[in-house]
């Protein structure tokens, strides 16, 4: 008898799609509908999650896809010796005083006069049915 071997449906919830994502929820709601992103499986009334299966392969795809025209994901010369200039290049850079030599942008928001009490300072009190004379 052959054995098949079933891999097992794993369902995650919101907050373990978002911790491996590293999106925010809304950004999955509006790539669910537009179908950018895998479908939600509803698990009751009001909870939903989605397989886990699916999201390791759209995880994929996007890294798959963002390394597409990326000189690091093709094996030539010009990758391999790319992180040795980017290394030689950050080594110096510490010789650098980068921070002066960045100007600071002039704000054009007036400055605000001086604050305001946070509460309203009491006036002689007055008591009721006393005339002020």
């Amino acid at each position: 008898m052959v054995q098949q071997l079933q891999t097992a449906l794993v369902i995650l919830r919101l907050k373990q799609i978002l911790a491996r994502t590293g999106l925010s929820r809304s950004f999955i709601y509006q790539k669910m509908a537009e179908g950018l992103f895998p479908e939600s499986v509803r698990l009751g009334a009001r909870t939903v999650g989605w397989i886990e299966s699916e999201i390791e392969a759209w995880i994929a795809a996007q890294v798959e896809k963002s390394r597409k025209g990326s000189t690091v994901a093709t094996k030539n010369a010009t990758a391999v010796e790319a992180p040795e200039a980017v290394g030689s290049a950050i080594s110096g850079a510490h010789d650098l005083d980068i921070a002066s030599s960045i100007p600071r942008p002039q704000s054009s928001i007036p400055r605000a006069g001086p604050p305001s009490p946070s509460r309203r300072v009491p006036g002689p009190s007055k008591r009721r049915g006393q005339s002020d004379a």
